[in-house]
């Protein structure tokens, strides 16, 4: 006998939708608050260490701009408006995590090599996790051989035709989403750890977290929050691969898939709180304004 959860209520949706509003505007308008000093700061862009918080920064921008206001009206009328695209947004995001990681842990412990092999471990992994989840998609949405039976009804219409096949969906969530929250969480705790050891060493050994102290909380923060949010997605999906869970299905299509949304709704503030030059001109900012009034 199945026991059947149903935890997607009117009550439910109206609580998820007064969240996302509470959220949506502050985010915007603090992405961009960034994109201002991006453009203006000649130093800020020039940055290696910035120049993934800028592409992350664009992706979520992107995805809370466009296709959460679609969200948000499923959420208040039950129907979605257009065909949702969001897979791709979430998966960029994900690659982008995934990279960052890596790419900070060359930095802290392994500059001089990284440095000198700037396109090979950087520009080309940060073009990877654009082009990849666009073409990936693109093909899997618009030319694989499936029908796509699209469901207004449903958050994102009931997703694409490749992700009900059991080979390719289960592919595209375990390469495109465990593999990089994993990736992510892997990279960010050798960090952490190769630093606690240096830290006690001898004095000289603890230059490397002096030198990239920002650049490793700025890390940790924007790690946590993608795993914190992502997480749980992860492991519901690895509990229903393995065993029918009919709760944990429902939790994930009436709360998880919403709750992705804090790592985009979230992301502009913790990028804020890692760049300390665009705090630095919103203070100076602020101690204008008296002497001008």
């Amino acid at each position: 006998m199945t026991t059947t959860f149903i935890l997607d209520t009117s009550q439910s949706r109206l609580i998820i939708s007064i969240i996302l509003l509470i959220l949506i505007i502050p985010s915007i308008l603090c992405s961009l608050l960034i994109f201002y000093h991006f453009f203006r700061s000649r130093e800020i862009r020039q940055r290696i260490n910035n120049h993934v918080v800028l592409i992350l920064l664009i992706i979520t921008f992107i995805q809370v701009t466009s296709e959460l206001p679609l969200t948000l009206i499923f959420l208040r009328t039950g129907s979605a408006a257009v065909l949702s695209k969001g897979f791709v947004n979430f998966g960029s995001s994900l690659w982008t995590m995934a990279i960052a990681s890596i790419q900070r842990y060359w930095l802290v412990f392994h500059r001089t090599f990284f440095d000198n092999h700037l396109i090979l471990l950087h520009y080309i992994p940060l073009s990877f996790c654009i082009l990849y989840p666009i073409l990936l998609y693109s093909y899997l949405v618009t030319r694989y051989s499936c029908i796509n039976t699209y469901d207004y009804l449903s958050w994102t219409c009931g997703g694409a035709c490749y992700l009900y096949e059991p080979l390719l969906g289960t592919f595209d969530w375990i390469v495109n989403g465990c593999v990089n929250v994993l990736l992510s969480i892997f990279a960010t705790s050798l960090i952490i750890i190769r630093v606690l050891i240096q830290k006690r060493r001898v004095t000289t050994q603890r230059s490397v977290w002096n030198r990239s102290r920002r650049v490793i909380v700025q890390l940790v923060a924007l790690s946590a929050l993608f795993i914190l949010v992502w997480l749980p997605c992860v492991i519901c999906f690895v509990i229903t691969l393995f065993t029918s869970a009919p709760f944990l299905s429902s939790l994930y299509s009436a709360y998880l898939s919403y709750y992705q949304y804090l790592s985009s709704l979230l992301c502009p503030f913790v990028c804020l709180a890692g760049l300390p030059e665009v705090r630095r001109a919103l203070r100076r900012t602020n101690q204008l304004k008296p002497q001008n009034g």
